[in-house]
């Protein structure tokens, strides 16, 4: 199998969705090569035609194997000059709402992609919902959340303490956004407990009660296992979140931590995961607070995480899944 995802390993989607499936597929003695598209983190737009001529170049080279393309246009470039088959397309964003200033070219690319692929996966139903339509039914997809292994994170058991609630939100700076839009409805949130921001560049400045962190894998089991909650805001003017796939809710519950989150966008998606709580904005000071008195045990949380969403769950699947498509 060819997979062909956007980024190298520093880029988290193609990290979580395509270089651990690679692994997976590896230690279940599959032949497998991965050829990301942007190889380096910086010079992206210098180096771009070279990208070009590459990606045409591996799809070209590799044109009878199956391939297991990242939902971006870049693959269209080499599946549009050189006729291939046996593609799977996952997507792990909206790529198609990203290309409206190409609008006439956007609707087309995509209905040529999608029809010709042997499966749609991705980690938001939303999204298997709105191409399943767009193809009238007649389109094979697969739920795969984004996920990782069970032993990513090492829990801790945590004690109750007498000072105020530590809560964590885990993020990057295009995510801030919606942190600060939650502080904006309600700014006594600030100060009615704890705040460790994760991977947060937004409005909110470094306080008594908010210490902002870069983000690391080691802070998110750091002060993952210092935090008692966890937040998921998303600005209900974003309407583009509900093709996202709700990582962050999955990162809570693999730390074992209850999550308070406003029904809307990618949220949706684990309404009825063990440990979330859905309420507007308006009431998250009251829904934290009464989550810390009403808490779902760190371990039940984790064993629905292991349970449901692990890598140790959903790549067999999605491998059984592949080899029913292309068998």
């Amino acid at each position: 199998m060819i997979i062909l995802p956007r980024y190298g390993r520093y880029g988290a989607s193609s990290r979580y969705r395509h270089y651990m499936f690679a692994e997976f597929l590896s230690g279940a003695g599959e032949e497998c090569k991965i050829f990301p598209f942007f190889i380096f983190r910086r010079f992206k737009l210098l180096l771009y035609p070279l990208y070009v001529i590459i990606r045409i170049y591996v799809i070209v080279r590799y044109r009878e194997h199956r391939k297991y393309v990242e939902g971006d246009f870049f693959p269209y470039l080499g599946i549009r000059l050189v006729p291939v088959s046996n593609y799977v397309i996952d997507f792990d964003d909206p790529v198609w709402e990203w290309d409206r200033i190409l609008r006439s070219f956007s609707e087309n690319k995509w209905t040529r992609l999608v029809s010709g692929s042997d499966m749609v996966v991705s980690g938001s139903s939303f999204t298997i919902d709105y191409w399943t339509q767009r193809m009238r039914g007649e389109l094979t997809t697969a739920f795969v959340p984004t996920s990782f292994s069970c032993d990513l994170y090492r829990q801790k058991i945590r004690l109750p303490t007498g000072e105020k609630p530590h809560v964590l939100w885990i993020g990057s700076p295009s995510t801030s956004k919606h942190v600060d839009w939650l502080f904006e409805v309600d700014v006594s949130l600030i100060y009615a407990f704890n705040w460790h921001l994760i991977g947060y560049s937004g409005k909110i400045v470094e306080g008594d009660t908010v210490c902002i962190h870069p983000w690391s894998r080691e802070a998110e089991e750091r002060y993952g296992n210092l935090c008692s909650v966890a937040i998921s805001p998303l600005m209900d003017t974003d309407e583009s979140t509900r093709f996202k796939c709700g990582f962050k809710i999955v990162q809570y519950l693999a730390l074992g931590l209850p999550v308070v989150a406003n029904p809307f966008g990618a949220n949706l998606i684990w309404k009825d995961a063990i440990g979330v709580q859905m309420c507007q904005p308006q009431e998250f000071k009251y829904f934290l607070k009464n989550s810390l008195t009403k808490l779902t045990p760190s371990e039940e949380i984790i064993r629905y995480f292991r349970s449901n969403i692990s890598h140790e769950v959903v790549l067999p699947e999605l491998r059984k899944k592949l080899e029913n498509v292309w068998n």
